[in-house]
């Protein structure tokens, strides 16, 4: 349970430190990762995500947006195994109710403080984004989760015959 709740607050302050900085580092940050595959890796990025002409803007930003997709997603399920694991005996409507909230509360209000940081703003797209990526997240331990009690249940009818 520590290293589930350790990995999540992990992933959550990582990505809170990133949603706080202002745009000019962010960028900088994201145009240094850019400079850095098409460097050392052999892939032609702007061949590989389909632009003709891609500059390092409209790579910086899919790479932006593919990375906050990938970890909200993350965050989805870390969050819902953390709760549903450290809270066994609890009512699965109860932690799927507090889980969903929690993790929709995160990803809205990270994208919502960038209204106040100098160089950034709000972006709607940019939040329901992340709310369905962890909502995604979600989804992906709950279908994994209610497998294995249905394979579970199976499994006692089957040695009751």
């Amino acid at each position: 349970m520590f290293l589930l709740w350790s990995a999540f607050l992990l992933l959550t302050g990582a990505i809170v430190y990133l949603s706080l900085q202002d745009g000019i580092t962010a960028k900088e940050q994201m145009y240094k990762i850019v400079e850095y595959l098409q460097k050392y890796t052999e892939i032609d990025l702007k061949d590989r995500l389909g632009m003709e002409s891609a500059d390092r803007d409209q790579i910086a930003y899919l790479l932006r947006q593919g990375g906050r997709a990938v970890a909200f997603f993350l965050l989805g399920i870390l969050g819902t195994l953390s709760v549903h694991m450290t809270f066994r005996k609890m009512n699965w409507l109860t932690k799927t109710c507090i889980t969903s909230v929690c993790l929709v509360a995160i990803a809205y209000f990270t994208e919502k403080v960038k209204e106040y940081l100098p160089t950034r703003h709000f972006s709607r797209e940019e939040m329901l984004l992340s709310i369905a990526a962890v909502i995604l997240g979600f989804f992906f331990v709950s279908f994994i989760t209610f497998l294995g009690s249905v394979l579970r249940a199976i499994k006692c009818m089957m040695a009751r015959s």
